[in-house]
This record gives C-alpha cells, structure tokens and sequence, in this order.
C-alpha cells in the first residue's frame, strides 16, 4: 500500500520515534483482542522527521483536473467508489475535514466538487494556493472545530501502531473515531475507507477489519450508505482485503 492519506491524533504529542520491530508483550492481548485477531508479520518503518511538504498550486490545479475527469491515483477501485458517493452525497460550498495528507490528492477532488478542503497535518505544509485552508495537528486538535463533513482514507488502520513513528497505542483507531464525532456537526457525514477483510493485524503496517473489530470502529456511528462492500470478502484468505466506502453519521441514539 502506498503512503498517503493517513490519520493520526497523536500527531499532536511531537513523538516520532522508531516502531518496535514486535508487538510488545505488555499490549499483546489488546492489539489481538484477547487472541481472537490472528497477526501477520508485515513490518514497515516509516517514521519520518519534520521536512516540509510543499504543495504549489500548479500542482494543485493538475490534480484538480484529474480529478474532474474522475481519475484514480492512490487507491484505485477506493477513488472509483468516492466519486460515485459524492455524486450522491455532494459537498459543493462545504467544508470538508482531511486529517493527514502526504499529498493534496483529496483535497483537490473536494475542490472538484466544489468543496473547501481543510487539511490537518503534522508536519508543516507550504502552499501557494489560497483555496487551501491547512492546519497543524498540535494546533487542531487543542483547539478542534466542526466541519460539514470529514474524510478518511486508508488511514486509521495505522492509529498507534508505531509505523510512522507515532506511540504504541492498541485502540488508537477506536480512539479516534470516538473522537471524530465532536469534529463533525450534526448532520453532517464521515466518509471513510479503511481495508475491509477477515479480522487482521498485519504488523505494524495496518489494520484489517472484520467481523470482529470493525463494529468497535464504527460503534456510535450508523452507516447511511456503502460503496464497494461484499460480505464475502470476510471470509476470503488472511491478509486479503479491499477498501470500500462507508459514508457515516453520528448515530444519536
């Protein structure tokens, strides 16, 4: 899977150190939820520093453009699907949540649909484009807003698993989706895409959600709609996967 879009809340702390090359024994039964998720070793070290990324609008626009025309990049079916949801669910002159960009992939689509993209990251973005409205993640999260709408793709599967050099924390992904409720105002929507398979944790690369861990992920939020989703992918081999589109909301029950 390539690096792109992924989400962290402890992106806040400033920790960025190297990941333990095993899952530590102390937190063992929390990753595994008790010995009920199997693990797959699939190391991958990407802790990075604080290098600047620079997004010039040039570069902006030229996404901007592919993603008029329905391009696919990153994730290919995943793209395919987030542009038919969009068609259903538009976000022209919203405001759209993006925790996490390597890259302005998904801001341009949000800008291609008429959207305002507003982008929380660790490191610090340096941008020419004014349509871009990008906030440091210690900054966010000590003082969050709501927006209209939040996106996330393909990431939250790493929350706390030290990939990217972020504290070892076993339910960092539930953490955060709890969290991501006070981001979104009422009746506004989540649009999220995480690897969708039998229960995994391929360490310390991702998370695969199944039959098991994906309803502690989504617990407190009902699913409105879902694009690319097939209940026989929980039954195919361990470590296969795919990442459909849940559009979610707050479930205020």
């Amino acid at each position: 899977m390539k690096m792109f879009a992924y989400i962290s809340l402890f992106y806040f702390l400033g920790v960025f150190a190297s990941p333990p090359r095993n899952i530590p024994v102390e937190h063992y039964d929390s990753y595994t939820m008790g010995g009920e998720i199997p693990v797959i070793d699939y190391f991958i070290d990407q802790s990075v520093g604080e290098t600047k990324l620079q997004w010039p609008k040039k570069w902006v626009d030229e996404l901007v453009t592919k993603a008029t025309h329905k391009q696919r990049l990153y994730y290919n079916e995943t793209d395919a699907y987030l542009y038919n949801m969009l068609k259903k669910y538009p976000i022209k002159g919203k405001r759209v949540l993006i925790i996490g960009s390597e890259t302005p992939w998904y801001e341009a689509i949000v800008l291609a649909y008429g959207g305002q993209p507003v982008t929380v990251e660790y490191r610090d973005i340096e941008t020419d484009d004014p349509r871009l409205e990008i906030y440091k993640a210690e900054d966010f999260f000590e003082n969050p807003f709501q927006c209209d709408y939040i996106f996330s793709i393909s990431s939250i599967e790493h929350d706390g698993l030290g990939r990217y050099g972020d504290p070892i924390k076993p339910n960092g992904d539930l953490y955060f989706m709890e969290k991501a409720k006070s981001y979104l105002k009422d009746g506004g929507l989540f649009y999220l895409a995480v690897p969708i398979g039998s229960d995994c944790l391929c360490w310390n690369a991702h998370r695969i959600y199944g039959e098991r861990r994906f309803p502690k992920l989504i617990s407190g939020w009902k699913i409105i709609d879902k694009y690319g989703f097939d209940k026989r992918i929980l039954k195919r081999e361990l470590g296969f996967y795919k990442q459909p589109v849940f559009v979610l909301a707050k479930d205020e029950i």
